[in-house]
């Protein structure tokens, strides 16, 4: 039967040394799964060698001779094979880790289990099964690997939550002319910057609902999650498109106020309640739909859970381990989708980390994949060159932040990102085409990478205001300066195209940075011009927002309000300069003191000689 347990009678060296399972076969499959060399080695028993010893000893007695060298032979043998073990164990990977310490998959569903107690009744079912004869095993199954006694629940378990019953929101059926416009602009205009969804599957499976919607099917839970999906992408278009200069007047006339918002709760609603008792890849990008949309509307707080949510279910599923159920294991799309779902997690688990100030939750060492390399192929249509671009991003991100919590982000290190970075700004300078892609989202990754240069670099305005800190001021300014004049260029092109409206969360942030950034060097005195040019640029475009932007409000305020202290204390000292008085008198004091060594006579008459030659 499907659960017993092949009995090999020898194993392999590398599967006895780790004690891990042997099929027998030569070469094996755990050695033929990790790539090693597969190797069986007649070994004589100890017990051999110590009974051949000791009449070895008992014949030394009795001839006189002396023939320890085999049994120190074998010490030697014995101590080289110990030290081959534990080297063994330090250079594991971590396939063989998870192999080792019974880390087990269902066999049909994406779950990791790490409590030994969940292992153990399966394996020792397993063994008990395989020795008892056809007859006996009548009547007895395998317990299979779970949670046993979760909870005290007794009789009363809390019953399956109902989803909420269909509402038609769009209609799909009459009029599909609006629901294809907002599919459209969502893969051209912002799925790509991230992968979210698989473009070509989501347009396929987009058919089939069209054609179930016609036939009244509306209510299966897979419907009505992919219905969720759609929702959200419906909702985000909506709110990109609302101010973006390619909404044609026939699409925005479909659009009722409540529209957008009626979406995401039905949504949010469906999702979280399917989330309640179940997890699924779909589900994961859900979350991360919700996310991408409440970044741009809401509260920190709510995408910070949403993309939480989106996490867990990523750790819980074991995407971050990359395995694959055995049921699944020869479906080629699953590997691909494993993949690329937990990295568009790992992109918005780091970039958000990093540009709220939280620490991010998937750490390299629980992470048994490579990181795509920006050589990879993205002609699978779902790893985009932007999203390949966005995960580097995310992968220095991290690096950022774990260095500064350990302390160790010294000038080397960040000498070490700043060319890293240079030369993944290289790639994508030659690799990502405006011809391909949309350009508001191209500028999207340009701003994110000047993002993280402004705060790896950032820290230096502390020196400014007297802080004792150990950097090379110089340079980290003139490099937040560099930066600054790049955002600007960014958004001075974003405004020409009167696409600053649309809501892509940089925008903002990055206005206030820059404005900061020049405040806090005209309050130094240091590099005045470029900071006043800077300083009044960002100005003007926070204060061409604030009408529109409830946000851009309290920036210019809080800009205004440090303007303003910086004037106080620049009149402040004005005064006292004026207090000291400016009636320096004549500036023949000057002269008169520097006649006697005869400079300013010859100075005079070297001037004089100038302004007639250039008379003549």
């Amino acid at each position: 039967g499907s659960n017993t347990r092949l009995r090999v009678k020898k194993a392999c060296d590398r599967c006895k040394r780790q004690k891990t399972k042997c099929d027998g076969e030569q070469p094996c499959l755990t050695c033929s799964r990790h790539g090693h060399k597969c190797e069986y080695t007649s070994v004589v028993p100890i017990t051999t060698i110590v009974d051949k010893n000791k009449e070895n000893k008992h014949n030394l007695k009795v001839h006189g001779g002396n023939d320890e060298e085999g049994y120190v032979q074998y010490l030697e043998n014995r101590i080289r094979e110990l030290e081959s073990q534990v080297q063994d164990t330090n250079n594991l990977t971590k396939d063989e880790i998870f192999d080792k310490n019974f880390y087990t998959f269902s066999r049909d569903k994406y779950r990791v289990m790490r409590r030994y107690q969940n292992i153990l009744p399966h394996e020792l079912g397993s063994v008990v099964y395989e020795s008892l004869d056809e007859k006996e095993r009548k009547g007895l199954i395998v317990p299979r690997i779970q949670f046993y006694g979760w909870n005290m629940n007794g009789g009363h378990y809390l019953k399956q939550r109902k989803l909420p019953s269909f509402v038609k929101l769009i209609d799909l059926v009459n009029d599909l002319e609006l629901g294809n416009w907002l599919v459209d602009f969502f893969m051209e205009k912002i799925n790509p910057l991230f992968g979210i969804l698989h473009e070509s599957v989501f347009r396929d499976q987009y058919e089939n609902y069209l054609r179930n919607m016609e036939d009244g099917d509306s209510n299966q839970s897979t419907t009505r999650l992919f219905t969720s999906i759609l929702y959200l992408v419906f909702a985000i278009s909506l709110r990109y498109s609302e101010n973006h200069p390619d909404l044609p007047l026939n699409i925005k006339t479909k659009v009722y106020p409540s529209l957008e918002e009626k979406l995401f709760d039905d949504a949010y609603e469906v999702v979280t309640k399917l989330s309640f008792e179940w997890q699924s890849f779909e589900l994961v990008q859900s979350w991360i739909l919700i996310t991408l949309y409440l970044r741009t509307c809401h509260r920190q707080i709510s995408s910070y859970t949403s993309l939480g949510i989106a996490i867990r279910m990523c750790k819980g599923m074991g995407m971050n381990l990359n395995r694959i159920p055995a049921v699944f294991h020869k479906k080629v799309y699953e590997h691909v989708k494993i993949k690329r779902i937990f990295w568009v997690a790992y992109v918005w688990d780091r970039i958000f980390g990093f540009q709220s100030g939280k620490h991010y939750e998937l750490h390299d060492d629980i992470i048994n994949m490579e990181i795509p390399s920006l050589d990879d192929d993205t002609s699978d249509g779902w790893l985009t060159k932007p999203s390949l671009a966005m995960i580097h991003l995310a992968k220095i991100c991290g690096d950022i932040q774990q260095l500064n919590l350990k302390g160790k982000l010294t000038d080397d290190k960040i000498e070490e990102i700043d060319q890293f970075l240079k030369n993944w700004k290289k790639w994508v300078d030659e690799s990502i085409s405006p011809k391909e892609y949309d350009t508001l989202l191209i500028d999207q990754i340009y701003l994110t990478y000047h993002d993280i240069m402004l705060n790896l670099h950032n820290k230096v305005l502390f020196k400014l205001l007297d802080k004792d800190i150990q950097i090379n001021s110089t340079t980290q300014i003139q490099i937040l300066l560099f930066h600054s004049n790049e955002i600007l260029e960014v958004f001075e092109k974003i405004k020409s195209q009167q696409c600053l409206l649309v809501p892509w969360w940089l925008n903002l942030v990055l206005l206030f940075n820059t404005s900061l950034i020049d405040i806090m060097l005209i309050n130094s005195g240091l590099y005045l011009i470029q900071s006043y040019s800077n300083l009044s640029k960002t100005i003007e475009i926070l204060s061409s927002l604030k009408d529109k932007v409830g946000m851009a409000k309290e920036c210019l305020w809080a800009l205004k309000m440090l303007n303003h202290m910086v004037i106080t204390r620049f009149q402040k000292s004005i005064s006292c300069l004026q207090d000291i008085g400016i009636d320096h008198g004549s500036e023949n004091v000057n002269k008169i003191k520097f006649l006697q060594f005869g400079k300013v006579n010859d100075e005079n008459k070297e001037n004089s000689k100038k302004r007639k030659i250039q008379n003549d």
